[in-house]
């Protein structure tokens, strides 16, 4: 049996005005999916309505050129006064009134209840962004704290070793002998034996970003120019105080795909605090194994980076600056 526009808005108020839909309890994505359904029906009932209405249109012309005509005509000025004329034609506009809200009701009660639907959807997953955050900045001090309390023990320099995955030692770089023959020397270096650890980090490598050559040394020219770029800009943000650059722009220009997290995520420049002056690093001079120190001498065309965010960093802007990235 075909259902009747008429009787889902029917259905639509009495779920609402008898409490059986309460969106206080559902998901925004279920409060939106009913403001659309509603807001879909009520058109199709304030469509089948206007046919209505061209019928009580009708009618009410109808109505008022017979009074019209019965008060212009001189034989019934005695018996049909100019106060009966008003009267007849205001409870003529009246009723045609009465008509039409009628008519238009249903719909009119489906659209005003599938936008307070959408906008109780809205509300939900507003609230719902609004505890997310404050858990992840929650999140984001305790890790803070965390790494603080690593450094106070065992140092700064050990404890971004630890932090990146990385431990010092030592690695071979081709050198000349006084002699002029081929030798090696060892110089000092963090060396990871696996891919970065963090989640953050991306393959600039064929097929991952748009900005990959084929070409070794334009690469690795690339990558370095970003990274200057990168600090240059951050400092430069922060000429009149605090400065904040993000992950995701930093994406961008490297050509990977943006993330989520990349548009609270990223590097804070304080000059008034010396604690909060960062320096943005893709761990290209971190070495990984014997591909990435090939990178660096480009004979190798691709690289893992591994980008040293602060943290969460939006909070750090003024809130009339904040936006979307």
């Amino acid at each position: 049996m075909k259902l009747h526009f008429d009787q889902i808005g029917n259905k639509l108020y009495s779920a609402f005005s008898a409490g059986k839909v309460k969106l206080s309890n559902v998901s925004p994505e279920i409060a939106l999916g009913i403001g659309i359904v509603g807001v879909i029906t009520g058109a199709v009932l304030a469509c089948r309505a206007t046919l209505k209405a061209e019928e009580i249109a009708k009618e009410a012309k109808e109505d008022l050129d017979l009074i019209e005509k019965v008060a212009s005509d001189e034989s019934n000025q005695e018996r049909y006064s100019e106060e009966d004329h008003k009267k007849d034609k205001m409870i003529v506009y009246t009723k045609t009134i009465l008509k039409l809200l009628k008519v238009y009701g249903p719909a009119v009660v489906v659209e005003l209840l599938s936008i307070l639907s959408i906008c109780k959807g809205h509300d939900i997953l507003r609230k719902r962004n609004g505890a997310l955050m404050a858990a992840y900045a929650a999140l984001d001090r305790g890790y803070s704290e965390y790494r603080k309390r690593v450094k106070d023990e065992l140092g700064d320099e050990k404890e971004d070793l630890l932090h990146r995955g990385l431990k010092a030692s030592e690695i071979d770089i081709p050198s000349k002998d006084e002699e002029g023959r081929d030798t090696t020397e060892k110089v000092p270096a963090a060396v990871r034996t696996k891919k970065p650890v963090s989640e953050y980090a991306r393959l600039f490598g064929e097929g991952v970003t748009s900005e990959w050559d084929k070409h070794p040394g334009y690469n690795l020219q690339f990558v370095k120019s970003i990274q200057k770029w990168a600090n240059t800009e951050l400092k430069r943000r922060a000429t009149n105080g605090v400065g904040v650059l993000f992950l995701n722009e930093v994406y961008d220009r490297l050509g990977f795909e943006r993330i989520a997290e990349g548009q609270e995520l990223g590097w804070i420049f304080d000059r008034g605090d010396p604690n909060q002056q960062s320096f943005v690093d893709f761990g290209i001079y971190d070495v990984n194994n014997e591909r990435i120190e090939a990178f660096l001498y480009a004979e190798e065309n691709s690289i893992w980076l591994d980008f040293n965010v602060d943290g969460l960093v939006r909070n750090y802007l003024p809130q009339n600056k904040i936006t979307r990235v």
